[in-house]
């Protein structure tokens, strides 16, 4: 289920129920986080787009940008209130980025803005909330075309 703008029960735009997910075929067959992305087509009683908006996909380019990360983190406030964490990733290998956050378990799946305007509440997600690991280490895949892209192409005009 997708809840925007979840806080402590509030759910003030409404939520929407999956119909389909999809994740790259190396996530199937490795296990390994370079593939840890998905897409999910959902449904609801409106557009998505239309109750909140959208953001953009950026894939490629270095591995060391400045990001906000949001997540719900259950080592933060229980998991009940979105957290984000700002600062510049680095290459982690693997086809993997990382940085500190601190960000510990139920923030798996928040995205990883690239050129985040706190104005609009938009930006270009570059990643997505994969792992965390030692101290505050916290990973998403690295967005390239040929894993992320495909993916995206291959869903984006299908509607439930």
């Amino acid at each position: 289920m997708f809840v925007p703008s979840y806080r402590n029960g509030a759910q003030p735009y409404g939520t929407w129920d999956w119909s389909t997910l999809a994740v790259p075929s190396g996530w199937i067959s490795t296990r390994e986080r370079q593939y840890d992305v998905a897409v999910a087509l959902v449904y609801g009683s409106r557009s998505i787009v239309d109750a909140v908006g959208a953001n953009g996909l950026l894939t490629g380019g270095g591995r060391a940008y400045h990001y906000d990360i949001f997540g719900y983190p259950s080592n933060k406030d229980s998991g009940e209130v979105q957290w984000v964490c700002s600062g510049t990733s680095r290459d982690a290998g693997s086809n993997r980025i990382e940085m500190n956050c601190g960000f510990g378990g139920g923030s798996s799946g928040g995205p990883w803005y690239y050129s985040y305007d706190n104005t609009t509440r938009r930006g270009d997600v570059h990643g997505v909330m994969s792992y965390s690991s030692g101290s505050n280490t916290n990973g998403s895949p690295y967005f390239s075309a040929a894993v992320v892209g495909t993916l995206y192409n291959t869903y984006a005009n299908d509607t439930w």
